[in-house]
């Protein structure tokens, strides 16, 4: 039975899994001849999956951060929500926030209007 990638990465993983992941990331990328996003992506895949089983934690991003985009656009929306249109909104976040364009910036409205059950 030939063994895919992410079986590679598994076997690679289970025996170097102490490596910094810089380290760990280069020689899945060697081993495997892959980029070094399709090795992230294997390493991350498979630490998601075997972390536990090794003893380790598996350590996810925190997404509800004051800091991120997405949680200063909910705060921008949900205050003026009232007394803004959805144009005046999306002109203030593509300002305030640097979003790249109107249409991201409607994106995040429509998203947060329908989470807090505005619309």
């Amino acid at each position: 039975m030939k063994s895919t990638k992410k079986d590679l990465a598994r076997e690679l993983y289970i025996k170097n899994h102490n490596l910094p992941r810089k380290d760990l990331i280069e020689l899945v990328m060697k081993q495997l001849k892959t980029s070094e996003n399709s090795a992230r992506t294997h390493i991350s895949n498979v630490s998601k999956e075997l972390n536990v089983s090794l003893g380790k934690q598996f350590l996810t991003r925190n997404t509800s951060k004051p800091s991120l985009k997405k949680e200063q656009a909910k705060s921008i929306v949900l205050g003026n929500f009232a007394k803004m249109t959805r144009k005046e909104l999306a002109d203030k976040l593509v300002k305030e926030l640097e979003l790249k364009s109107l249409n991201s910036a409607q994106t995040h409205i429509s998203r947060i209007i329908k989470e807090n059950g505005l619309a």
